[in-house]
């Protein structure tokens, strides 16, 4: 694997399944590869950002609070793997 400055990568569809607005934090779960592969990123000294674009905060669908427990969840999850 090349080594990159940065990775960006999406939250919903490249991390975790999307199907459609995950509102809260029993709707969320990564696909069995990502832990794994994002260690692998992380041993060869590739840095990684996830980006999102939470449009259903802006339409009242997702709260921001609802929103931070989930990217809290995220963080967790990367930090004990």
């Amino acid at each position: 694997m090349k080594n990159y400055d940065c990775i960006f990568l999406d939250r919903d569809g490249t991390l975790n399944p999307d199907p459609g607005y995950i509102n809260n934090i029993s709707d969320f779960n990564f696909y069995d590869f990502t832990l794994p592969a994002l260690k692998i990123m992380s041993e060869r000294n590739n840095r990684f950002c996830i980006v999102t674009n939470q449009s259903g905060v802006s339409r009242g669908i997702i709260s921001i609070e609802n929103l931070k427990i989930i990217n809290n969840y995220i963080w967790k999850e990367f930090n004990k793997n």
